[in-house]
This record gives structure tokens, sequence and C-alpha cells, in this order.
């Protein structure tokens, strides 16, 4: 069984700075694992692999004493009382001291037992695709983790340039998917403590930062990104990994090849649509990779409504450009004006 340090605070930046330097401190030989609340901590740790219990004060009642947590170590903003001098750790303790006293706390642990999370055969990938557009394929994507989630736990990564997850999170995210990369090759096995400080809850599944950069998704090889996916699958015990792709990513074909099912979107009774799709096919074919076609569920996505389906020319009469018609009038009215057109 594997063991690890739960570290469970709603001071999350304190949380974060104490796992940080647990993960360099080489001494204490147990990754770290981050829970934002008691109901996240019950839910997902098991208490016969949790070595110590890591709780701040206004947590700790919420936690009773049959939960099975055996040994606890409890985080106070200031002095500890002198009742609970022994079981507890000021806040204001330079992280030297604090590391000290998590070793002590640790002395009767077994060393023997592994302090690090690998299930490199349980997790299953799927990727989330649309060729040629985004074709609602993130709120599609966060929809599917919502219900996996419910099956086990899952990991979502969006590897959009502009994802516009920062705006729809709760916290908004401190960090970026780039942090992740920094851990690769040498430190891969350290993947699961790292991302259990910076995701964010999304229907309880677990979500990744999206890149900071978007001139990153061009910038990142192949080779890493498929690094990223495979310590994902080796060193965390998620049991599913969402990867919300584009087509601008480097090795798109490689990381298809990854995964165990691959949802492709299409808009229904769409000839645009059906023709990238025809495409996407046609390519897969040509690198000798049709296999993937055997992993692919095509999802039809309701058609655009008004005019004849498959007609481009009926794209005019359509209820999306009853929504635009208006406002591009303006636009286009506005662009004359600045470049002195009176035609």
């Amino acid at each position: 069984m594997n063991k690890t340090i739960a570290i469970c605070d709603q001071d999350h930046e304190y949380a974060r700075h104490l796992a940080m330097h647990m993960l360099r401190e080489e001494r204490v030989p147990y990754e770290p694992r981050i829970f934002r609340s008691v109901e996240e901590l019950r839910r997902e740790q098991d208490p016969e692999s949790t070595v110590l219990l890591m709780i701040d004060s206004q947590s700790l009642q919420s936690v009773p004493a049959e939960s099975g947590f055996e040994k606890k170590l409890i985080l106070v903003g200031d002095q500890p009382p002198e009742t609970m001098k022994e079981h507890a750790l000021s806040k204001y303790t330079p992280m030297r001291i604090a590391m000290q006293r998590i070793r002590e706390e640790l002395q009767d642990a077994d060393t023997s037992l592994p302090g690090q999370i690998r299930m490199s055969d349980h997790m299953k990938v799927i990727g989330v695709f649309s060729p040629g557009t985004s074709l609602c394929k993130t709120q599609f994507s966060l929809t599917l983790i919502q219900i996996l989630a419910e099956q086990g736990r899952t990991l979502y990564l969006n590897f959009e340039g502009f994802s516009g997850l920062n705006a729809m999170v709760r916290p908004a995210f401190d960090s970026s998917l780039e942090e992740l990369m920094f851990l690769l090759p040498d430190q891969a096995d350290k993947i699961s403590s790292k991302l259990s400080m910076i995701t964010r809850a999304v229907g309880g599944a677990d979500a990744a930062p999206p890149v900071r950069n978007y001139e990153s998704l061009g910038e990142i090889g192949s080779a890493e990104w498929l690094s990223l996916i495979d310590a994902a699958v080796k060193w965390t015990d998620y049991r599913f990994l969402v990867l919300d792709l584009c087509e601008g990513l480097r090795g798109l074909t490689e990381i298809l090849k990854r995964c165990h099912l691959i949802y492709v979107l299409q808009q229904e009774q769409d000839l645009l649509s059906e023709s990238r799709m025809e495409e996407f096919e046609r390519a897969l074919k040509e690198r000798d990779c049709q296999e993937l076609l055997l992993r692919t569920r095509v999802w039809k996505l309701p058609p655009i409504r008004g005019g004849e389906g498959g007609d481009l020319r009926a794209l005019s009469r359509s209820s999306y450009a009853g929504l635009m018609r208006e406002q591009v009038k303006r636009d286009a009215q506005e662009l004359r004006r600045d470049t002195g057109d009176r035609s």
C-alpha cells in the first residue's frame, strides 16, 4: 500500500508552501497530498494509506476520532496552547524547524512501505478533439469529466491556448500547465504531489491549470507532452485522464495513440463539419494510424437551426446568422468609415 502525508488546510497558500518544502526534503520519505476541505479529504484519502494527517485546527473538529486517521499534527495560526503542544505545529514555525518536527512525527512510521503513488496500469486516457474547430469542445469535456468522476478519480488537462478556464474555476488558478513540465523528466515521480497543489475541483473532477502563454503550445515538443501524459499515467492514482486537444498541438497523432478512447465532435447535418471529419479520417489513414478510428466515438452535435442542412448558401438564414447579423452590419459600417469608403 502506498503511504502519503495528507495536508488539509483552509489556507491553501500555506499548505502549498509546506508541501513544496516536503518535496525538497529528502529525509521526509513520503509525498504530501493537499486537500482543500474535510469533505475532499474524507472522500478521496484512505486513512490506512495516510502515514500522517496535517490539518488546521478549524477543520479538525470535522474529523472524528473514528475516522481512521490515527496520526495527526494540528496546524495552528499562532503558538499552540500548552495542552496540545505535543500534537500541534505553529504556522509561524520556520520551515527548517517544521521539517524537523515532521521527521520526528514520522519516526515510528514503517519507512519500508512505499512513499510514492504508483498505479501504472489503472488509468484510462480519453481524448476529446474536434477537427478544424473547437465546436463546444471544452463544454463537452467539462461535462464529461464530471460524469466520469462519479466512476473514479478524474484528471482534466486542457491543451488550448485560450481555454477560458481561469474565469470559470474558483479559486482561480495561480499556476500554469508549464509548471508541470518543469518536473520532467527528472522529477516525474513527484507529479502527484504537484497536481494536488495546483488543480481545482470541477464537479468532483480535478482540473489542471491551462497554459499561461498560448505560444507555449508551439514551443513545447511532442516528446515533452508525451512525457507529461506518461508521468500522469505512471505516478498518479487517477482512474481517468481526459485530454482536451487542439490542432495546434505538436505531436497530436502521437498523443491520440496514447488514448484508450477518443471522442471526436462533429456538427450533425453540416457539410463543412462532415468534410473536416473526412479529412481527419484520411489524415489518420495516410499516417498509417487507421487503428485509431477503432477507438474513436463520433459525437454529433445538434445542427444549426434555419436554412437547408448541408447547403453553405443557407447559412445566412440560420439561427446563428440571426444573432450575428446586426452586429456584423455595425462592424462593417464602422470599418468603411475608418477607411473613408462611402459606397
